[in-house]
């Protein structure tokens, strides 16, 4: 388990500022540096850039890097940086995760593959391959309202056996799902199992879900950490 990522780790937004002359509308960095040191100063754990809160999917190659960059230079590693890299392109996420500059960050948010509907076993081999193609720990994202297929409790076991770095974020729609995979593998680290078998950190990436209390209460039932991003 990887305890950089214990804790209220928050996707952050992205602010824009107004498009001139209908052009595509600017990364509003003065207002980003805002949204980081607020969310410091609240006393989260870990910030998450470019997850789906932060325009992901609508933000150009290069903005994204730009952006990154700003954030890690206005963070100066006062908290970790988790980076949103993710898609249903196996093969493009790979290549993302190989040639970009990684500097200054300290794991990768990656949703399940969307819209393609995978097997369970084409979820595993996804993952499989961002895990060998990447040198930081990646966090399992399953939103099965977004991605329309639901990583399950065994796929989720399998890739934390395999992959020691995994930990798991989850919808609070599919929090039960997620607190059985805990369950499971807690038992088996408390029967003995090696390290690989430890329970996993199942990130909580959400300031919503952190104010509605259920994250806490899932937490403790779990033993070890459960929690929710907002979206269903």
């Amino acid at each position: 388990m990887d305890h950089r990522f214990r804790g209220l780790g928050v996707a952050l937004v992205t602010p824009f500022r107004p498009a001139t002359h209908g052009g595509v509308p600017p990364i509003d960095y003065a207002g980003l540096q805002m949204v980081i040191e607020h969310q410091i100063n609240g006393g989260i754990d870990y910030l998450v850039v470019m997850g789906t809160t932060g325009e992901s999917v609508t933000i150009a190659a290069e903005e994204k890097k730009q952006l990154l960059a700003y954030v890690i230079e206005v963070v100066k590693n006062r908290v970790p940086i988790v980076l949103g890299v993710g898609g249903n392109n196996t093969a493009e996420v790979v290549h993302q995760l190989e040639t970009y500059d990684l500097s200054g960050v300290d794991g990768i948010l990656s949703v399940s593959p969307y819209y393609n509907k995978p097997t369970q076993e084409g979820i595993y081999q996804h993952y499989k391959a961002l895990a060998q193609a990447s040198l930081l720990p990646i966090i399992l994202y399953n939103v099965p309202g977004r991605t329309m297929s639901n990583m399950s409790a065994d796929t989720t076991l399998q890739l934390r056996l395999a992959y020691t770095e995994a930990a798991l974020a989850t919808s609070r729609g599919d929090a039960p799902r997620a607190q059985a995979a805990l369950q499971r593998m807690l038992a088996l680290a408390r029967s003995g199992g090696s390290p690989r078998q430890q329970a996993v950190a199942l990130a909580n990436l959400s300031d919503h879900a952190a104010k509605s209390g259920q994250p806490a209460a899932a937490l403790k039932a779990a033993g070890q950490g459960l929690a929710a991003l907002g979206d269903q």
